[in-house]
């Protein structure tokens, strides 16, 4: 067994730093960072020439790299299931053929399904821009956190930042990299600029202007098309929670307040972005003039009139 399997890995950890740490351990044949869409999924495989070598490299496992012990084992090899020996062949082509599938309506009326493509989210062409006020930054120490990592960016009219953490054993955990929002496309730039590759406590940071999706083509819409009643909220922290929002909207007759949301491993997310229906539009518009702007979990945040939701006709 020449394959070995290497978990546990940082998420800034990259295929040049780990091939780098098994080379020490004899010639590898392939070294491969598994990853979705350029971000590591935390886990690589690693083939030596020969199984010395592999055997050696196995005391890495329990080891510390780049802030994380690794787990390294060998990857099993599939072993062939015990077959059936097949009957003759002047056997297999006297039993009768199977029935071909009916096309068309006839097809569909037994049943049959045509082939679907995936949906688009799941598509990997999809293609993403670069954000002009977001900063994506990687390598960073374990123990940094939201302050911490604001702080090193407050020269440059820093709005937020957020460490990428996950939870483990009951502890929330760094994955090693993270997300800051400067005002501008010049802060973006200065900072990258001045900051990328530089140590910070223990670790040289990587940075690069953050991705976004491309906005896709919208139906255009009209005055006509907005609320009357109902305000749209964006630019929320990830952390604010329904109780914060009708705290914002404080002396306001609230009809509802929701925050868009999305589930993630069987946890439920923020998209950054609500809802709250009042029940005049002249609160509407008193609400958008005292709100917009105003600070919420250290953010500021955007208010505009939202568009109605279309009414569908159930039969």
């Amino acid at each position: 067994m020449t394959k070995l399997y290497v978990g546990n890995l940082s998420y800034s950890t990259t295929e040049d730093s780990l091939k780098t740490h098994f080379e020490s351990f004899g010639k590898i044949k392939e070294c491969h960072l598994i990853t979705f869409r350029g971000y590591s999924k935390g886990f690589a495989f690693v083939e030596y020439e020969n199984t010395d070598d592999a055997k050696k490299a196995i005391s890495s496992n329990g080891v510390e790299f780049d802030g994380r012990k690794l787990r390294v084992e060998f990857v099993k090899e599939k072993t062939e299931e015990k077959r059936e020996p097949r009957a003759p062949r002047a056997y297999r082509e006297q039993r009768p053929q199977r029935e071909q599938r009916p096309q068309g309506e006839e097809n569909r009326a037994r049943g049959y399904r045509p082939h679907r493509r995936a949906p688009r989210r799941y598509q990997h062409d999809e293609k993403r821009v670069e954000s002009d006020t977001e900063i994506f930054v990687r390598n960073l120490g374990m123990e940094v956190n939201d302050e911490q990592l604001k702080k090193m960016f407050e020269a440059f009219n820093v709005v937020s930042a957020h460490v990428a953490t996950f939870k483990y054993r009951g502890k929330t955990e760094s994955k090693g990299f993270g997300f800051v929002e400067v005002k501008s496309k010049e802060d973006q730039k200065a900072a990258i600029e001045k900051l990328n590759n530089t140590k910070q406590g223990e670790k040289e940071i990587a940075l690069a202007p953050a991705f976004k999706p491309i906005e896709k083509k919208k139906e255009e819409k009209t005055p006509e098309d907005l609320s009357d009643v109902s305000v749209f909220v964006r630019s929320l922290s990830y952390d604010v929670q329904e109780s914060d929002l009708k705290t914002l909207f404080e002396g306001f007759d609230i009809v509802s307040a929701r925050i868009a949301s999305y589930r993630f491993n069987g946890k439920v997310i923020s998209k950054g972005f609500a809802f709250v229906e009042l029940k005049t539009p002249e609160q509407q518009k008193a609400a958008i003039e005292k709100l917009n702007g105003k600070t919420l979990l250290n953010k500021p945040v955007v208010l505009t009139k939202a568009y109605k939701q279309k009414q569908t006709n159930k039969a």
